[in-house]
């Protein structure tokens, strides 16, 4: 069972949290139903929320552990050990730029562990990041290209890659996709125009309220978008009121697929925060929703992103369900982590590294330990994404597959990496790369009869482990008669760590000497690269 909910706080602006996390509505009129139209507006209407104080935290510590050092006293719990640092350059490396360190960067990390540094690095790395989080945000935003029908979607990659790249504030970034103007990311709004009988409940205004329902607002109004919800408080009306932002003309509702001969004039899902006039055009009603949903004083916007993103960085969202937002476990951390954000200009690296040099995040995980059981609210292991699997392997051997149709990203140099592969291969499927015709807040992690075969037997994992061979063959690894020495970078490359004992007296006689024959030494490389990859040590991060 979850742990009692125990850091509160009696501040205006948590009781405006909780309040909206329950879904309940602020007072409408006045001053809340002007919505701020610039970032300036914005950041005044941010100032005059009551504000959420910095935590008592000494010099050189992270608010975050101040805080939950008052949960586990509570709970009656403790921090748990550090991960040793060859682990923990390992993980930040995997989750800020999506990709192993060399041995080179663990050694330096080693040497002199510092994560507040080591995070401005790899933030600092801007293709490094851009092109590993494009994943997360392709996968939130339904932005594919692998579809072959001409009409079907319009991806938003290139504006989505420049976003990253130029660290856009967050608020921005959702406010163009709702607001896109003339040359901007319209393709989001589009959705996707399925070809032939379409359920009235999926076209295109009606996907684009479920879409920024969920992703933005973690509000679930699917149901409703086809009858008044039976588990949820949403009805009929209000999917349709939220549709009818995104609507060229009239919306009518359809209960069930019956049209009801009543039009759905354009209403937000929760009061005060702003409203429309009946005869507004479509780009004054895309400029008020994106408003809407942005402004500072929608106090699920930030929520809902920070929890993600602690989601995707431990493993488990400080409130779950994560696109419901139901009571967090840690209410107190979950609102300083959100006014913060919004305190810090919608900064999403900022967050990310708050969360990456927290003690919280260097805990050693539990092992067993299962998302919604009494924890330290610390890391649970974490499968390698189909992504980042791909380009660890890449990165291990030095062999990066180009396939012919790549993502409309003109990117120079030999790395090509697996985000950029227009159609997935089916090792990427298996390990969990999703179609996007459908919001994706959170892969699936547990293993697959389909993944045990496609990583046992599958060609295309075949394909490469052939390929990375002959490439490590053809490298100045091979040319090093010192057998233990090429075993053991071979294992600092995939674990960050050397071969033990035991392993070396193992891997030694596959690895075989430079002037043994080549398809001799081809072979024995190819199992040794079975073997690794198929670890656990490769693909799970601890």
């Amino acid at each position: 069972m979850r742990p009692k909910r125990v850091c509160q706080s009696a501040s205006a602006a948590m009781a405006f949290f909780v309040m909206a996390l329950s879904g309940s509505s602020a007072s409408s009129g006045g001053e809340l139903a002007r919505i701020p139209t610039t970032r300036e507006q914005r950041t005044l209407e941010f100032r005059s929320l009551p504000p959420v104080p910095d935590p008592p935290t000494p010099a050189g510590e992270n608010p975050i552990d101040s805080i939950l050092a008052g949960w586990r006293k509570a709970q009656k719990t403790e921090l748990r050990a550090p991960v040793d640092a060859s682990l923990f350059a390992r993980k930040i490396h995997l989750d800020l730029i999506g990709l192993l360190p060399t041995p080179g960067d663990v050694e330096v990390y080693k040497a002199r562990p510092d994560p507040a540094k080591t995070a401005d690095a790899l933030l600092g790395d801007t293709r490094g990041y851009a092109e590993h989080w494009m994943t997360f945000w392709n996968d939130l935003l339904r932005n594919d290209e692998q579809t072959s029908i001409d009409g079907l979607r319009k991806p938003i990659t290139p504006w989505l890659y420049r976003s990253l790249v130029e660290n856009k504030p967050y608020d921005q970034m959702v406010e163009e996709l709702l607001s896109p103007g003339p040359g901007g990311p319209d393709g989001y709004l589009m959705g996707v125009n399925w070809r032939g009988r379409v359920n009235l409940s999926q076209r295109p205004p009606v996907q684009a309220a479920q879409n920024v329902a969920q992703v933005f607002l973690a509000t679930s109004i699917r149901c409703a978008s086809c009858h008044d919800g039976f588990t949820t408080p949403w009805k009929l009306k209000d999917a349709y009121g939220l549709a009818a932002f995104f609507s060229e003309g009239t919306l009518e509702t359809a209960r069930c697929e019956k049209p009801t001969g009543v039009f759905a004039p354009a209403k937000f899902l929760y009061d005060g925060l702003g409203d429309v006039a009946a005869d507004a055009d479509l780009s004054t009603r895309r400029a008020a929703v994106a408003g809407m949903v942005t402004r500072p004083k929608n106090p699920r916007f930030a929520r809902v992103l920070v929890n993600r993103l602690w989601d995707r960085l431990m493993g488990r969202a400080l409130a779950e369900p994560i696109d419901e937002m139901t009571e967090p476990t840690c209410a107190e951390l979950l609102d300083w982590l959100a006014y913060d954000f919004m305190g810090h200009d919608y900064d999403l690296k900022h967050t990310i590294k708050l969360i990456v040099t927290s003690k919280a995040y260097a805990q050693s995980v539990a092992e067993g330990e299962a998302v919604g059981e009494p924890n330290e609210l610390g890391p649970v292991p974490r499968r390698l994404s189909a992504e980042q699997f791909i380009d660890a392997f890449s990165r291990l051997t030095g062999y990066w597959a180009r396939p012919a149709e790549l993502m409309n990203i003109p990117l120079d140099g030999p790395e090509v990496r697996a985000w950029r592969h227009r159609r997935p291969s089916p090792l990427a499927v298996a390990l969990g790369r999703p179609t996007r015709e459908q919001v994706t807040t959170k892969r699936v992690e547990s293993a697959t009869v389909l993944q045990a075969l496609e990583a046992t037997n599958g060609k295309t994992l075949g394909d490469l482990v052939s390929k990375g061979a002959e490439t490590l063959l053809a490298s100045d690894w091979a040319k090093d008669a010192d057998a233990v020495k090429a075993a053991n970078l071979l294992f600092l490359r995939a674990y960050s760590r050397p071969a033990s004992p035991e392993e070396l007296a193992f891997v030694g006689p596959m690895l075989g000497h430079p002037g043994d024959p080549v398809e001799a030494r081809r072979e024995g490389l190819e199992d040794l690269l079975w073997i690794v990859i198929n670890s656990p040590e490769f693909q799970v991060i601890r």
